[in-house]
């Protein structure tokens, strides 16, 4: 009797050992994301076109710059950080005549916020139309809806985009002299775009421009740079990042520009050699940028074709991604 008792209570043991149920695996990961090194680009998600960002959602100077002289030439510490993951394209075919070899195909990068700033100029704005279309679409509209999508998609990865206008305005607001010349002019609204990207201790500047030419035939994507600077290999290898992604995101939409390549800005003639955003301290200016920077012209808005592309809200999220993933692509080559 007693060997039967023992029988069934070893039975019973055995039988709940077989059926416990087993903890559930435990993940080192933070939400939302789930990303694991070992998932390929084709399986992530692309974000789909986003809508203009609000005003109050990104980092924006509303006020005139008045701050005493910084020295122009001593860049800004960089901040390293993984980026957000990018949408995956194919990059272009070729350098198009760049002055450097251009950067490698887009690639997507772990999902990671960083908080890394971002300085976006939208180039012109107010009484400075630059360059105007047929149909009278002015570059300085068409400039700032790109900007506006690239700040958005900038905060949604979790960089903090820093806009130097957020709608159709001038920047130097209070009409000051900042560059301390005596007059009062264009200068002086670009003088208030450097300071607004110091002042915001930003990593790199990005200036986003559309081309035009007295030739409409002219068309094509372009970056320039400028090489005479104490951080002149970074702004090379943004550039590179930049017109790489940017002809990469224009062909995926349909679009096939001519790759232009990258250029240094002194084959502009610009005075005194250089642009003013780009460009080492001249008698043009108080404050010279302290951060790596590079200026796109995406397109022409005097060719035909690509005035109407450029009326197009999906050309325009196109130029936008690009913009983002040749930013992700220099700041995590960076680190």
């Amino acid at each position: 009797m007693v060997m039967v008792i023992l029988l069934i209570i070893t039975a019973i043991v055995i039988l709940t050992g077989c059926t416990r149920p087993s903890a559930p695996p435990v993940s080192t990961l933070s939400p939302p994301y789930s990303f694991s090194p070992s998932s390929s680009p084709s399986s992530l998600p692309l974000p789909l076109p986003l809508p203009l960002l609000s005003p109050s959602t990104v980092t924006t100077a509303t006020t005139a710059i008045t701050s005493p002289a910084l020295p122009g030439t001593s860049p800004t510490p960089f901040i390293p950080g993984m980026p957000a993951c990018p949408v995956p394209v194919s990059g272009p075919d070729g350098s198009g005549g760049a002055s450097a070899p251009l950067a490698p195909s887009p690639t997507t990068y772990p999902v990671q916020t960083t908080g890394i700033v971002v300085a976006i100029d939208p180039g012109h704005g107010g009484g400075e139309t630059g360059a105007v279309a047929r149909n009278g679409l002015a570059e300085k509209d068409v400039n700032l809806k790109i900007a506006l999508k690239l700040a958005r998609l900038l905060s949604d990865g979790g960089y903090r985009p820093v806009l130097t206008r957020e709608r159709d305005r001038e920047v130097n607001l209070a009409g000051a002299d900042l560059n301390g010349d005596g007059r009062v002019n264009n200068d002086d609204d670009l003088q208030a775009r450097v300071d607004i990207a110091n002042a915001a201790h930003a990593s790199i500047l990005v200036s986003i421009h559309n081309n035009g030419s007295p030739h409409p035939a002219d068309r094509g994507t372009r970056t320039y740079y400028c090489g005479h600077r104490p951080f002149a290999a970074d702004n090379l290898r943004l550039a590179s990042a930049l017109q790489a992604h940017l002809v990469a995101s224009i062909r995926a939409a349909g679009y096939d520009t001519p790759d232009m390549g990258i250029s240094d800005d002194r084959i502009l003639n610009k005075p005194f050699g250089h642009l003013f955003l780009l460009g080492p301290l001249t008698p043009r200016m108080a404050r010279a940028s302290n951060m790596p920077g590079a200026l796109g012209e995406t397109l022409y808005l005097t060719n035909p074709v690509e005035a109407s592309l450029l009326a197009r809200d999906d050309i325009l999220t196109a130029i936008a991604q690009g913009y983002y993933q040749g930013i992700v692509a220099y700041l995590h080559t960076s680190r």
